[in-house]
């Protein structure tokens, strides 16, 4: 910022406004306006649901048991950090479902790669970070799985976003652990105009 000139019109484009952006914003910018795009509500073709997990045993159960029975085409399960990442997908391998995964410690090469597969279907199951959450065009992503309950909720809208695109159907369902979870999702879904159900994973 010190090299720009003096006399400048800065524009700061941010799929999400986060702390870090507002501060930069009020440190680098004269009486800033905000202007917001429409609010992205999402595809009606996407089913929302929730699972109540009381347990981090019941959590990994439920997950296991529901890529086992139904056997999706392609599923992206997200997880909030770059360690459970690596947890669920060793979980998954021990039981012997094949799975991939990514995060932002892989390089840019190794994440491509790992894309391609998955557009490719040549595997079915993707293990994520929000890495992953913006800027994924695959079709056809049958799930979308919030093994962890999002961190904010526009990455609730990024995430699900993932499936139900080009006016194909999606499911997505977000393992909640908590009254407070279960809280905070039907109040996304009342802001977004979206539905969400229980889900019964038999």
């Amino acid at each position: 910022m010190k090299k720009v000139p003096e006399k400048r019109q800065t524009l700061l484009f941010s799929a999400t406004i986060s702390p870090e952006v507002e501060g930069f914003a009020r440190k680098f910018a004269r009486n800033p306006s905000l202007i917001t795009s429409k609010s992205d509500d999402l595809p009606s073709s996407i089913e929302h649901y929730y699972l109540e997990t009381a347990s981090l045993r019941q959590k990994n159960h439920n997950l296991i048991t529901f890529l086992s029975s139904r056997q999706p085409d392609s599923v992206i399960v997200f997880a909030n950090t770059k360690r459970k990442v690596e947890e669920i997908k060793n979980i998954l391998l021990d039981n012997r479902l094949r799975v991939d995964y990514i995060h932002s410690d892989l390089s840019q090469n190794r994440r491509t790669r790992v894309f391609q597969k998955f557009r490719a279907k040549k595997i079915s199951l993707l293990i994520a970070t929000d890495v992953a959450a913006r800027g994924l065009d695959i079709k056809d992503i049958s799930y979308v799985i919030n093994y962890d309950f999002p961190q904010n909720r526009e990455f609730y809208i990024h995430r699900t976003g993932r499936t139900g695109r080009a006016g194909a159907s999606g499911k997505a369902i977000t393992f909640v652990n908590s009254p407070r979870e279960k809280t905070q999702l039907l109040a996304i879904a009342r802001q977004r105009h979206f539905k969400v159900e229980r889900f019964i994973n038999s």
